[in-house]
């Protein structure tokens, strides 16, 4: 959760909602069916990001599967009418924090157009760092630093 946004991640009971809201579903379905099969998948598939006044889904964020390698690639959607609001950023932000407090992942990976500059900006905002360029596309990635715990003696 951050102050605006409920993030949560989808279970196979969310599937009525998903079959309403998205023209493109087959993403979502694909996931079902492997959490069906693999329930250590849950939370590492879509969430959907609600605005917590209004309690309106405006849009998804997720991880694309379970961490390989120690290693996440998340995605993110805003509705085209709640975009510019710092949804985006506030999603990738509050997401990212979760997994690497998993303690199994150390690496998220995206990866935008180099002609998409509200992803650009998102990916910034968040400290990504960029990995790579290739044929119009940016290759990001966050990468997991644990603090030294110090402690001091009084």
């Amino acid at each position: 959760h951050t102050p605006r946004l409920t993030l949560m991640p989808l279970h196979t009971n969310h599937q009525e909602w998903i079959e309403y809201l998205y023209e493109t579903k087959e993403y979502f379905l694909v996931y079902f069916r492997q959490l069906q099969l693999y329930p250590q998948l849950y939370g590492f598939g879509p969430w959907l990001i609600i605005e917590k006044n209004s309690k309106t889904i405006i849009g998804d964020t997720g991880f694309k599967g379970y961490p390989n390698q120690s290693t996440l690639d998340i995605g993110y959607n805003i509705i085209p009418n709640h975009q510019n609001f710092g949804y985006a950023t506030e999603s990738v932000n509050a997401l990212s924090a979760w997994a690497f407090q998993t303690g199994l992942v150390h690496r998220i990976t995206a990866a935008c157009y180099d002609w998409n500059f509200a992803s650009i900006s998102v990916l910034q905002k968040c400290q990504y760092q960029i990995t790579e360029k290739k044929n119009h596309i940016i290759y990001w990635q966050l990468s997991y630093v644990p603090m030294p715990n110090h402690r001091t003696q009084i």
